[in-house]
């Protein structure tokens, strides 16, 4: 019977979790002054202020403790990890933040200060798995990384600029990001653009890559369509219907690992 409930209480949790997990995705906790900024869940702070409380108690009994009663060195230096770690999850939802522009993104580091990128100056991009979250790398000219978990935050102005880029070889227009917008879809110049292109990739053979590189001169990190088209239907927000309705011949497998 003890062990039922156990895994009835371990079911419990896990259920909740996932429906948290579902709600944050839908409603993401946006900053009161400026909606675009998107924050860390509100569960942070709430994980914060409890370790805190639950810190500030331990060290109160530890220090009202009469002398012949003293706390051993152990229980000090755990009261001083809970409430220094919920300081830390306070700190971290203070700081961070998320602003996934129509053309950049930038991205309020907890202790390095504020990245921002262009979209026009990305040279790279990879999709990783962990724990079946997806994070989206960007590298831009200058060198600057970022990494974006698209399963939690909606990049869908990001995603969308970089699969025009792969399936048509050049920067989406503003027009075509307006039209975008305003119907769901690309326009039908794009698509006619992106269906030239995966024919000339056809005939080519794989003698040619995305960038008109022979096939084994080509980054292996590049993720040339595959990471961000399949990651982005997976995170479930909106995006735009593929250029092509079998993408196989354009993007591969997508990627588990970075290389």
């Amino acid at each position: 019977m003890e062990q039922v409930l156990k895994l009835l209480i371990v079911a419990v949790i896990i259920f909740a979790v996932s429906l948290y997990a579902r709600r944050v995705k839908r409603n993401p906790n946006r900053d009161k002054r400026d909606p675009n900024k998107i924050r860390v869940p509100k569960i942070v702070p709430f994980i914060g202020w409890f370790f805190v409380i639950i810190g500030a108690l331990m060290g109160f009994v530890i220090l009202a403790s009469p002398p012949s009663t003293a706390m051993p060195l152990g229980a000090k230096i755990t009261a001083l990890g809970v409430l220094l770690g919920g300081v830390f999850f306070l700190f971290v939802y203070h700081r961070w933040c998320i602003v996934v522009g129509t053309d950049r993104v930038t991205t309020q580091r907890v202790f390095s200060g504020v990245v921002t990128t262009k979209y026009q100056d990305i040279v790279e991009h990879w999709v990783t798995t962990m724990n079946q979250q997806h994070h989206l790398t960007i590298k831009a000219l200058d060198g600057t990384k970022q990494t974006i978990n698209i399963s939690q935050y909606n990049a869908s102005p990001l995603l969308n600029w970089l699969e025009f880029k792969d399936a048509v070889g050049r920067d989406p227009r503003p027009l075509e990001l307006e039209h975008l917008a305003a119907t769901g879809q690309w326009p039908q110049g794009a698509a006619e653009e992106a269906q030239d292109r995966a024919a000339l990739r056809d005939q080519l053979g794989g003698q040619g890559g995305a960038n008109g590189q022979p096939a084994g001169n080509q980054n292996p990190r590049t993720s040339v369509g595959s990471s961000t088209q399949q990651a982005g239907m997976d995170s479930g927000y909106a995006r735009p219907e593929p250029f092509i309705t079998d993408m196989s011949s354009l993007y591969g497998k997508k990627r588990k690992k970075r290389d």
